[in-house]
């Protein structure tokens, strides 16, 4: 009677033990990963904070290009969490960033050296030298 009773409470033990470490939780993704896309917002302003529109904004990495609205704003869909982008736009120098989705990004563009807007039109001053 005593081993069935000791065998009984062996068993009940193992198989409790079993469930317990079955239920334990292991990371299935890396935290690196994000879970599902992601709205990435910004907006890309002049120096002195005027909005840019028509303004490119490149995802490195990928062929994805989007375009500044009126106001100089962009939006875009990522499931990274940190994604790399290349702002330009003609006379203005190009601006390497890393933009995330749970802030507010504002890209500055600043104008070239020999460039300036006049009633708008974009006016590349240059010299030609002879060689």
């Amino acid at each position: 009677m005593r081993t069935i009773f000791f065998s009984s409470l062996l068993l009940g033990c193992l198989l409790g033990a079993t469930a317990a470490y079955s239920q334990s939780s292991l990371p299935t993704k890396p935290a690196t990963e994000a879970t599902e896309p992601q709205v990435i917002r910004g907006q890309v302003l002049t120096e002195d904070g005027q909005p840019l529109p028509g303004a490119t904004v490149l995802l490195k990495g990928t062929k994805q290009v989007y375009s500044t609205n009126s106001d100089g704003q962009y939006a875009f869909a990522s499931a990274l969490p940190t994604q790399a982008v290349q702002i330009s736009l003609l006379g203005y120098a190009d601006v390497d960033a890393t933009v995330r989705p749970d802030v507010t990004n504002s890209t500055i563009l600043q104008m070239l050296p020999g460039t300036r807007v006049k009633k708008g039109k974009l006016i590349a001053v240059g010299r030609e030298t002879a060689q």
